[in-house]
């Protein structure tokens, strides 16, 4: 099962992409800060992490500039917008509808 760490300051936020994921099999760890997000990453090693940018503790792109300096977690994919991410992952969504069809990893 591939796994993706989901890092959002607004619980809302996480519990959607949380549930979209689930739906699709997908295992989801969760971070609230960036640097629960550096912890977790090295702990979990996810195949990919979505990450915003504007979050407590420390920013996700300051956050993705120490995972990336890190030997164990430089290889993982990052994303800083969730929109982004959707097309970096090559998934199938449906702007009109909102829904995310298929999640290809």
């Amino acid at each position: 099962m591939k796994k993706i760490l989901v890092v959002d300051d607004y619980l809302d936020t996480l519990k959607i992409m949380r549930v979209f994921l689930n739906m699709y099999g997908y295992e989801v760890v969760e971070a609230t800060n960036g640097k629960q997000a550096i912890e977790r990453a090295v702990s979990e090693q996810p195949d990919i992490i979505l990450m915003d940018i504007s979050l407590p503790v420390i920013d996700g792109i300051e956050a993705t500039k120490i995972l990336k300096s890190k030997e164990e977690t430089k290889q993982n994919l990052y994303n800083y917008r969730y929109s982004e991410a959707i097309r970096y992952a090559n998934w199938d969504f449906n702007m009109r509808s909102r829904h995310i069809y298929h999640i290809h990893l």
